[in-house]
């Protein structure tokens, strides 16, 4: 088994994710990941009008993002997980949030401009789940962010910005560690890694979100080598 993309202290393998954590043999200091929120994307069969979410569906065969694949695969994945993973920090979304393990904190990334539209009015937070020990215990920093920063530029139904998660690989992990994102889409985690002096494992089951990440680290390494510091 051979990474898919691979540069100094940065990995991508294509495949089922408990099938190549089977595999992985290293130690991981922290799972950071943003997993699938079994909504469906606008394919749900909610009305629009009461309970609408800016995120677009998973053009894909290999899973359905459905409240029942977050119960029966990514919470006992996740859970399987962290019984080696010292710390975990997962976006769960707010719809199928309460299928996870209670987490030893929550806290939330705030949207003053709103995101999507819930039964009860506009959805202006998303939680955060920690699980483990603060990095940080003793510095006392904040548990969530007010974002006001989008990423729509890659083709994927729910990019994440990278400046909001360059703030949570941050405040999740030390420089130095080890992160590994099971559900990597677009490769985010691995970018703010990069750039953050973590080192990161991504795994992403459909092989053209793979090829995304590739060409994001690669250009990274492009922009760098160009644009003077």
């Amino acid at each position: 088994m051979r990474p898919y993309y691979e540069e100094k202290g940065i990995q991508i393998w294509h495949g089922d994710c408990r099938e190549v954590w089977a595999q992985l043999m290293q130690p991981f200091d922290v799972i950071i990941t943003d997993p699938p929120y079994g909504i469906q994307g606008m394919k749900r069969g909610l009305s629009p009008a009461t309970n609408y979410a800016s995120k677009g569906d998973y053009d894909t065969e290999l899973f359905e993002d459905t409240p029942e694949y977050v119960r029966s695969f990514i919470v006992p994945l996740l859970t399987e997980m962290m019984l080696l993973v010292p710390r975990c920090v997962l976006t769960p979304g707010q719809v199928n949030m309460h299928k996870y393990p209670e987490p030893a904190h929550t806290g939330a990334f705030f949207y003053p401009a709103s995101t999507s539209i819930s039964r009860w009015g506009m959805r202006l937070w998303q939680p955060i789940f920690y699980y483990g020990k603060d990095p940080y215990v003793n510095q006392l920093r904040p548990d969530g962010k007010i974002c006001y920063d989008s990423d729509r530029d890659t083709d994927h139904p729910c990019p994440k910005p990278i400046g909001s998660w360059k703030w949570l690989v941050n405040r999740a992990s030390l420089p130095g560690d080890w992160i590994i994102d099971p559900f990597m889409g677009s490769g985010t985690t691995l970018l703010a890694a990069k750039d953050l002096g973590r080192n990161c494992t991504g795994i992403e089951i459909e092989e053209r979100y793979c090829e995304i990440a590739a060409k994001r680290l690669a250009q990274e390494v492009l922009d760098f080598s160009i644009e003077p510091k």
